[in-house]
């Protein structure tokens, strides 16, 4: 099973570059709409690969060579998606869908600016937060939540107990200047009190396979979601049948079809040895 993930993963990995690849070369020739779709598309493979390394990611960590071409391609990737989805931020870009990609591209500076933007923005928060904490946990990141996470929390909770004694030692004391320190002390303890509550529930949230599942599937539902809008623009505002199948639409679902092949060929490999043990015992 686990070659099986492995390879799904490097397919997708693969494929998300080469869409994404096409649609910049093809840049001065295809429509706005389109170059959404390719997008799109490039989301897709990105969702699907980085939800095989909640899998893969013991493998991957002890295995170097085989971890460090992916991770290359990885980053990759990201700087084509961060790319497109600058280019994405045009104010026009959902008022144009039927005109040439490269005319929003040629007029980007200084219309970076509406709903686009907005979504620019996101986009770029949400794929720079997921790639860093992915990469991070394929280099093993016990030095990096030393430094970052655990160093930090544990200053924090020195910082408290010494704010408590403080407390503590002047609750006694009278007058309005031990008012204002233990009112200072009060504020102090709060204020550090919801940083040690955040830097652990960031913890737990990166560490926690569960909620990593969770965050993949709002990545596909989010794909899903920003696919759909964009295949609901009325057909007047395209410029032919945008629902007629050719080779766009053949050859990622033949690709689709290739997992099944490999799963097969992998289940009918274990088949035999299977049965010789059951025939030994």
């Amino acid at each position: 099973m686990e070659r099986l993930i492995l390879t799904l993963g490097d397919q997708q990995l693969l494929v998300g570059i080469a869409i994404l690849t096409a649609g910049f070369l093809k840049h001065c020739s295809i429509s706005v709409y389109h170059f959404s779709i390719v997008v799109d598309l490039g989301w897709f493979s990105s969702n699907t690969h980085m939800t095989t390394l909640s899998v893969l990611l013991v493998f991957l960590v002890d295995h170097p060579p085989q971890r460090n071409w992916r991770v290359a391609l990885m980053v990759i990737i990201l700087i084509a998606m961060i790319v497109a989805s600058v280019l994405e931020g045009n104010r026009y870009w959902l008022d144009a869908w039927s005109a040439p990609a490269q005319c929003l591209w040629n007029d980007l500076r200084g219309n970076v600016a509406g709903k686009p933007a907005g979504w620019m923005a996101f986009n770029i928060v949400l794929l720079v937060l997921v790639y860093g904490t992915r990469i991070t946990r394929l280099y093993g990141s016990a030095y990096l939540d030393e430094l970052f996470f655990l160093a930090p929390l544990a200053k924090m909770r020195k910082a408290f107990t010494t704010l408590q004694a403080q407390r503590t030692a002047i609750r006694p004391a009278k007058g309005l200047q031990a008012s204002m320190l233990r009112a200072v002390c009060v504020s102090g303890q709060g204020i550090l009190w919801v940083t040690i509550k955040v830097f652990s529930g960031i913890g737990i949230t990166m560490e926690s396979i569960a909620i990593n599942l969770c965050f993949d599937i709002f990545w596909f539902a989010f794909g899903c979601w920003g696919l759909k809008i964009d295949r609901d623009i009325p057909s007047s505002e395209m410029d032919g049948n945008e629902n007629e199948w050719g080779f766009g639409q053949i050859v990622p679902v033949l690709l689709l079809c290739s997992t099944i092949l490999i799963f097969k060929d992998l289940y009918l490999g274990k088949t035999p040895t299977l049965a010789l043990a059951r025939s030994l015992n």
